[in-house]
């Protein structure tokens, strides 16, 4: 298929359009510009032929996490952009929405970062570019305190069901391939 260049995957958009993306989901809506079962992966695209991606509230959903997380990697140009932001586990609205099926922290994508001692469960090596903990408006000034170093957002999942964050965001870059 060829597709409008550069080619950006709004990935599980939803009823939400990002400016410049191609939005794909499962059901039908406004902001969805391909009708595609994503648990199926992306095979409708060319190795390396994606710029960015954008998973927004996205990931949590997929049956096979690790597999489309290969797929996405397959797709991205080398230095291609992921864009992931996912509920955050000690949330109230990481178990809300019944069609959850997985729960994220801070370190859930070290398993796919190329300089990680644990990145063996994936051949999909990204570069960690920035990880993030969003709090909700009340607990917004622990962003300041939380988000100044690795080991301090690891601080925070020992006391994260007293102050929780409400999502994570990301940024990881393909690497090799």
């Amino acid at each position: 298929m060829k597709y409008k260049k550069p080619l950006n995957l709004n990935l599980g958009c939803g009823s939400r359009r990002i400016a410049g993306t191609l939005g794909m989901d499962a059901i039908k809506t406004d902001a969805t510009d391909l009708v595609h079962d994503l648990n199926k992966g992306l095979k409708m695209f060319k190795d390396g032929e994606v710029d960015s991606v954008y998973a927004i509230h996205f990931l949590e959903h997929v049956d096979n996490y690790i597999f489309l997380m290969e797929e996405i990697w397959r797709v991205l140009k080398n230095g291609g952009k992921l864009y992931v932001e996912v509920p955050f586990f000690a949330h109230a609205n990481a178990f809300t929405d019944p069609t959850h099926k997985r729960f994220f922290t801070i370190s859930s994508f070290i398993y796919f970062d190329k300089n990680n001692y644990c990145n063996f469960y994936s051949s999909a090596p990204f570069k960690m570019v920035k990880r993030k903990l969003i709090f909700p408006g009340y607990l917004k000034f622990l962003e300041y305190i939380f988000n100044v170093s690795p080991m301090m957002q690891k601080i925070h999942e020992k006391i994260a069901f007293i102050f929780p964050a409400l999502e994570l965001h990301f940024v990881l870059e393909k690497w090799g391939g």
